[in-house]
């Protein structure tokens, strides 16, 4: 697998394939901090008191509902928050990396994106490299690199400070099958001890890592098949089984960790296979065919949040294009060694995320395999004019769909999302940042959301005010994380009930993140939180059409402000006086694909 005279003669496509690829993200350099960053740079910079939050484990959210948690008496829960709720990810590298981030840069944000687009260019060399010591052809190795780092999945995990964790995961992924193949061609320990190492590194990054752990030993597999075939020297037999158990064993090692520490969700947003095994399942049945989807046709996932419809169509469609592709696939891939390790591989990526919510970043790590596969076809495929037969046609179109959606399509694609999320993160921050909040009254206030144009906006309201306002007198409590019109009437003095006039309450997709029971809470359940009493009057099968919100003191005291959207701003608005009722429109979203 000597590739050194191959290295040399593509080296310079290949740094414009990376160079393309890392400037396809520059834009990132504008995003600012947005949404989970702001809890991220409140942990970094201690400005939540007493919550003992540690620097090295900022995906570790713990908050708990009781009065003596600091997070939920600074209002980071809301109301509906279920008391079994906990979203604790142990992800101590990407948090040391966005501390070491902090360390260099403080609050210059453009800084820690600069760092994100080093890593990205550092995954598309290594995922190079990979490719050619896997055995493809050159010219197969830069269409796959070509896919790689065109293709508009990455927007976030590169744009989005706090998703490195994808990120990274990728990079450490890749790093742990060279070092493996590495140990396999020049038989020297110290490769497979930094394979091993690269495995619990990526296990660091994020859980989705644990598929370096299959798709290492799917590795040893395929090498050996090759061994063998080529006659080609090859670790003994010993060294082999000790290489898989040494990766098993870090599986099992992880799990114990994982578990014994009380880390990983409890919420409706992120299945567990321990906790709700048929969720998981009915979960990973979504995931695989969406993946699938969007690495071959672009179909884009993040569609899911914001279109009830789109879910079910591109199910269909699955069903639909994805056997031919896969038959057409294996018709002209079936004597390539290394399109069976890419498909195992994309496979095994794809599993590992069955946990997580259907969005486009979680498919980096499985798209290493998915532009292999594609990379290795698109080589395979004869002259145009030797392809036009009742056998050809299939794989020419297949190739022509591959082209047109994996690169031609994606450079503006990737553009057009670098530019929506960066516009949203900025509008939300703006839009919070203008807020009628007096943030220089000396005295504690409780501010009440009673709508929002973005769901992102109110949930990360809290620590994005708490953080650029300096603010920590001013506890935010949103009513709702979506633009529902709103119906509410002043049963007394210190008394609301509130009625959605939409869908109901916690049927947002962003406020079942803090629901940890599937089953909605029946009619009469009580709620409490550091500012009120929530007591739901009214429960649906998907969430509370009616609830009533009692405060501790007369809702005119100062101490409260009740906020509306209204012309373009969260503006002040008095309650309905004793006994009346005031209907509130829907907030009006910024833009037709806001979530």
């Amino acid at each position: 697998m000597n590739a050194a005279p191959r290295i040399r003669r593509t080296w310079w496509p290949v740094a414009l394939l990376i160079g393309a690829g890392v400037a396809l993200r520059l834009p990132a350099l504008w995003w600012g901090f947005i949404w989970d960053d702001f809890y991220h740079q409140l942990v970094l910079r201690r400005l939540i008191p007493a919550a003992q939050l540690p620097r090295w484990n900022l995906y570790d959210f713990r908050v708990e509902v009781r009065p003596d948690n600091p997070l939920f008496e600074a209002g980071f829960a809301p109301w509906w928050t279920d008391p079994e709720f906990k979203a604790r990810f142990f992800r101590p590298v990407t948090s040391l990396s966005i501390w070491l981030d902090y360390a260099l840069f403080s609050d210059w944000a453009p800084g820690y994106h600069l760092t994100s687009l080093l890593l990205f260019g550092l995954f598309l060399l290594l995922a190079w490299r990979l490719y050619i010591v896997l055995g493809a052809p050159p010219r197969a190795a830069l269409w796959a690199l070509a896919i790689l780092a065109l293709d508009d999945i990455h927007t976030l995990p590169v744009g989005w400070i706090a998703n490195r964790n994808s990120l990274l995961a990728a990079v450490f992924l890749v790093a742990t099958v060279l070092s493996l193949v590495a140990w396999w061609d020049s038989g020297r320990w110290r490769w497979l001890i930094g394979a091993v190492l690269f495995q619990l590194l990526a296990l660091g990054s994020k859980e989705s890592g644990i598929a370096g752990v299959p798709i290492a030993i799917a590795c040893l597999l395929w090498l050996r098949r090759k061994a063998t075939r080529d006659a080609a020297a090859a670790p003994t037999a010993r060294a082999q089984a000790v290489a898989a158990a040494g990766f098993a064993a870090i599986a099992v090692f992880y799990a114990c960790v994982y578990m014994l520490g009380h880390y990983g969700p409890r919420s409706l947003a992120y299945p567990l296979p321990w906790h709700e095994p048929a969720q998981f399942a009915a979960r990973l049945a979504l995931v695989v065919p969406v993946g699938l989807m969007n690495l071959t046709f672009n179909t884009v996932t993040d569609l899911a949040v914001v279109n009830a419809d789109w879910l079910p169509r591109v199910l269909v469609a699955a069903g639909v294009l994805l056997p031919p592709v896969v038959v057409v696939m294996v018709r002209t891939l079936r004597q390539s060694a290394a399109a069976g390790f890419a498909a195992v591989w994309l496979l095994l990526a794809l599993f590992a995320e069955g946990g997580g919510d259907l969005s486009d970043r979680l498919w980096m790590s499985a798209a290493v395999g998915s532009a292999l596969l594609f990379g290795l076809f698109l080589d395979r495929l004869p002259p145009l004019r030797a392809r036009w037969t009742a056998r050809g046609v299939p794989a020419l179109l297949l190739g022509g769909i591959i082209v047109l959606s994996g690169i031609v399509a994606a450079v503006p694609l990737a553009l057009v999302r670098n530019r929506a999320f960066a516009k949203l993160g900025r509008f939300d921050r703006t839009s919070i940042l203008n807020a009628d909040i007096d943030a220089a009254a000396g005295y504690p206030r409780d501010v009440l959301l009673l709508n929002s144009p973005s769901s992102m906006g109110a949930l990360s309201f809290a620590v994005t005010w708490r953080l650029l306002r300096d603010d920590p007198q001013t506890r935010i409590f949103p009513l709702q994380y979506g633009r529902r019109a709103l119906s509410w009437k002043r049963e007394d003095a210190r008394t609301l009930t509130v009625t959605s006039l939409a869908t109901p309450f916690r049927a947002n997709p962003f406020e079942r993140v803090f629901c940890a029971r599937r089953a909605t809470p029946a009619t009469g359940t009580v709620f409490r939180t550091p500012a009120f009493t929530a007591t739901v009057l009214a429960s649906e099968p998907d969430g509370f059409r009616s609830v009533r919100f009692a405060f501790e003191h007369d809702l005119d005291d100062e101490r409260y402000r009740f906020l509306a959207w209204n012309g373009g701003r969260w503006k002040r608005i008095s309650p309905p006086a004793l006994g009346q009722t005031m209907e509130l429109p829907a907030a009006e979203p910024p833009g037709p694909l806001v979530p």
